[in-house]
């Protein structure tokens, strides 16, 4: 994998996992009752997401 990207998954791993932690911890909590739980979910899931995506930019493939 070139460095260009690699660079690329760390950049936009780490903004998908912020936005994720924004929605969940800033966003989420201002939100009606109702809807607080899925937000904070979904929150979760996108930084878990961001994490997985910059996972795949640091994996060493074979060949």
């Amino acid at each position: 994998m070139t460095k260009s990207k690699k660079r690329l998954h760390w950049i936009g791993g780490t903004l998908i996992a912020f936005a994720g932690v924004a929605i969940a911890r800033l966003l989420a909590p201002s939100l009606p009752p109702g809807i607080i739980p899925g937000a904070t979910v979904a929150g979760h899931l996108l930084a878990l997401g961001g994490l997985l995506f910059i996972a795949m930019g640091t994996r060493v493939r074979k060949m």
